[in-house]
């Protein structure tokens, strides 16, 4: 009885975390830019703004990014911008919101099949960490519930991989 008791209350602290004397540590979110995407033939500019909308909720639920929207990062950056030149000073609009990496895409029908590319670009350096070509075979409105979710994790897999 008294062996279970100890063994009871050592898993316990182990599963709790408390036995390994380590704290856990949390990577900084990646501040990223989701560029509008580029629809090709069968995919009209509209349809592709909505996927471009659900990838960017994807990519922000993963908790490894911190999405700035674009149209508002822009009027941000005229607004800071012109603040500077109020007082004299210079802005650099790519490191007002310390945006790291920018994602470019595009999204077009051939046949039957949705092919996505997708391009994650350094602001710093202008280089491309990667690029992703993915194909869906389905119909348009599952994209959002059973694609983008897989997508979002091929790219956080490409990151950690870099």
């Amino acid at each position: 009885m008294r062996v279970s008791t100890v063994l009871l209350v050592l898993a316990s602290l182990i599963t709790a975390g408390c036995g390994s004397g380590r704290k856990a540590t949390t990577l900084p979110k990646i501040a990223i830019a989701i560029m509008d995407f580029e629809g090709r033939a069968g995919v009209d500019s509209g349809t592709v703004q909505v996927i471009r909308d659900a990838f960017a909720s994807e990519m922000q639920k993963t908790g490894s990014f911190t999405v700035m929207d674009r149209k508002m990062t822009a009027a941000l950056i005229r607004e800071q911008e012109f603040q500077a030149t109020q007082q004299g000073q210079v802005v650099e609009s790519g490191k007002i919101h310390s945006i790291r990496k920018m994602i470019g895409g595009s999204v077009g029908k051939l046949g039957e099949d949705y092919i996505f590319n997708i391009k994650m670009t350094d602001i710093e350096s202008s280089g491309v960490d990667f690029a992703i070509s993915k194909i869906f075979n389905g119909d348009l409105e599952d994209i959002v519930e059973d694609f983008l979710p897989q997508l979002v994790a091929e790219v956080v897999q490409s990151l950690d991989k870099k």
